[in-house]
């Protein structure tokens, strides 16, 4: 789970919420080239488990939140070696290298840096069209 909390701003939570979606979008699509490249397609389970888009952008007033879901077997076909110390023949880095990556490489710099006035006023202009229509 990879959350932005600035509880004083909603139109910096509306931002992280876009940037959230945008960069899990290219993450998984990242993972998919992976797993079709480098890892053995035996049964099909983690393509077509990352072709289900196994993430969620959830915002509220106070933050905004992506959660990512993966197999617990996915975190571990990053390992060069199994668990009995025997390197593997086939490694793709999928998760520790693309995801880190993904974090500190897209995400941080822009929730950090990408957020400018004319940000600020964009998506407080939405927040005011969002609340003024009539229900």
């Amino acid at each position: 789970m990879i959350s932005a909390k600035y509880r004083k701003d909603m139109a910096y939570n509306l931002y992280a919420a876009e940037v959230f979606q945008d960069g899990a979008e290219k993450l998984l699509h990242e993972q998919r080239a992976t797993a079709k490249t480098y890892l053995n397609r035996r049964t099909g389970n983690l393509i077509a488990h990352l072709d289900s888009s196994p993430f969620h952008v959830m915002m509220t007033q106070f933050n905004a939140r992506l959660i990512l879901e993966y197999f617990t077997s996915v975190r571990f076909t990053d390992l060069r070696k199994t668990a009995s110390g025997k390197t593997k023949k086939v490694y793709g880095p999928i998760y520790n290298k693309l995801l880190w990556g993904f974090a500190y490489g897209h995400i941080y710099p822009q929730l950090r840096y990408g957020f400018t006035r004319q940000m600020r006023e964009k998506y407080t202009e939405k927040l005011r069209q969002i609340y003024n229509q009539p229900l």
